[in-house]
């Protein structure tokens, strides 16, 4: 049985908004409609960077296809990744240490960056204090004008 904002034990803070489809749970602060997105994840190059598109909820059921991914861009050296994670609206914590074992392979030499990560997935990674270590930039553009002059 589902609840709804200020229904039964499970009731949100007020001017949440609680979503429920395909067993997912989505809570949106002040209002914001929730959109379910199915997961997808794609590659591809802009020289010297791998660039890894992460779309809708990174969980339990999405690592392994995530990981393969990642996986297969970390066999090419040097490893240049930027994770585009603008169209990512969920990450638990095999999603994140996925991200984390990725970072923690990295080579001296090698570039890990974030773009377009939402303000409550930057916060978890502020937390974990993994953007003390990774740049993360607005878009994809800024990235590459960034990366590109260092």
């Amino acid at each position: 049985m589902f609840s709804g904002p200020g229904q039964g034990a499970g009731a949100s803070a007020p001017g949440s908004r609680l979503v429920c489809a395909n067993q997912s749970l989505l809570v949106s602060a002040a209002g914001e409609e929730a959109k379910m997105q199915p997961f997808s994840v794609s590659t591809w190059l802009r020289a010297p960077w791998t660039v890894i598109k992460v779309c809708g909820e990174l969980d339990l059921v999405t690592e392994d296809t995530f990981r393969m991914v990642v996986d297969s861009a970390l066999a090419v050296t040097p490893r240049r990744l930027m994770f585009d994670l603008s169209d990512l609206t969920f990450i638990d914590s095999r999603g994140l240490g996925v991200l984390f074992e990725a970072y923690h392979s990295m080579e001296p030499d090698d570039r890990m960056v974030m773009v377009g990560v939402r303000p409550r997935i930057q916060e978890l990674f502020i937390v974990l204090g993994l953007a003390g270590h990774i740049s993360i930039y607005p878009t994809l553009d800024d990235a590459l004008k960034a990366e590109l002059t260092e």
